[in-house]
This record gives structure tokens, C-alpha cells and sequence, in this order.
């Protein structure tokens, strides 16, 4: 994969393992990469929670995640403070509940690589991390990748794609499950 540039062999192997634990996810029941991306992008479109409680089991997310080596983690994370004001099923809490989360390092080695691509789509899609210093929102997101209108979808075989979507939606289920944790 494209990932031996700019990272080391152990932050690539992990960042492979990354895509291919994603990947395994989407995968039910279809064998076909390109299909299953293309179904996986439709159905969470219709049933955004989907992704969380079909495809990802909690346990095994949080498993896979804390697999990584804190150099890896680094390169694509920095932890940030937020706040819940409400649960996940909408109860106000007593209190505000501040929480650790996840939000992509727009200063680290992932963010390069990306930056060092010529795909014009990737290129959108880092000016949307930048503009919000962090993951642009799914909907948003969906819309960079697949136009349904035009019928146009990125190059799922492009293994920065590959990349990018997993890190985009395994950030994503990470934030979800910490923050649905969350009670009074």
C-alpha cells in the first residue's frame, strides 16, 4: 500500500491493519471491494447509525484501536477535550460531562501523505479536514466520494481511498461509542 511513504514499517503495517479490519466490516456478505464499498456508502446514507450497530462491534473496535502503537496513534489522532450536555437518547445530564475524543491530527503524518497527492478529490477532502481542523461530517463526507446525481464514485481500488475511509468512519464509530458511553 501506498502507506510506506512518510511512515515507518510499523505504522504502515498498523495502518494496513487499520483498512483491512475496516474492510472485513463492510464486507458482509459481499465479496466484490468495489460493491461492498458501494453498498456500504448507500446504506449508511439511509441509516447513518447503521455503521455502528450492524457492521462494528464496540469491543472489537475498542480492541483494534488499542492494538495501535502510540507512535501510529499520533500520526493520525491528537486527543481532544469534549463536552455532553446530553446522552446519546437525548436525557439532559445533571452536569456537563467533558470527555476524552479523537480528532485527526492535521499537523501529522497522515495528513501529509494526503496533502502530497495529486487526486483532486483528495485534495477537497484535506481542504474540509484543515477548514475544520478535523474529519469533515459523514454526510459531507459521502458527498466528496460518491456524486449521485452524476452516477460518479472515487476509485475504491485506489488504496488511499482505502485509507481514508476507513480512518474517516473507525474515527467516527470511535467518537460514537465514547460518547454513548456517556451517562449520568
Amino acid at each position: 500500500m501506498l502507506l510506506h511513504q512518510g511512515f515507518d514499517h510499523t505504522e504502515a503495517s498498523e495502518m494496513n491493519t487499520l483498512v483491512d479490519y475496516f474492510e472485513t466490516g463492510i464486507k458482509k456478505p459481499q465479496t466484490n471491494l468495489n460493491t461492498s464499498y458501494l453498498r456500504f456508502f448507500q446504506y449508511t446514507a439511509l441509516r447513518p447509525d447503521s455503521i455502528t450497530k450492524i457492521l462494528f462491534d464496540k469491543v472489537e473496535l475498542k480492541e483494534q484501536l488499542n492494538r495501535l502503537s502510540l507512535s501510529t496513534k499520533k500520526e493520525l489522532w491528537v486527543n481532544s477535550k469534549a463536552t455532553a450536555y446530553r446522552s446519546y437518547n437525548g436525557v439532559r445530564f445533571d452536569e456537563p460531562i467533558i470527555y476524552n475524543s479523537f480528532s485527526i491530527n492535521t499537523s501529522g503524518k497522515y495528513l501529509a501523505l494526503l496533502k502530497r497527492l495529486s487526486d483532486k478529490d483528495v485534495k477537497t477532502y484535506v481542504s474540509k479536514v484543515l477548514a475544520a481542523g478535523d474529519l469533515p461530517p459523514s454526510f459531507i463526507f459521502r458527498s466528496l466520494i460518491i456524486n449521485y446525481d452524476e452516477q460518479r464514485t472515487i476509485a475504491f481500488k485506489a488504496n488511499y481511498w482505502r485509507l481514508i475511509i476507513a480512518i474517516q468512519y473507525l474515527s467516527y464509530l470511535n467518537e460514537y461509542y465514547t460518547y454513548s458511553e456517556l451517562s449520568n
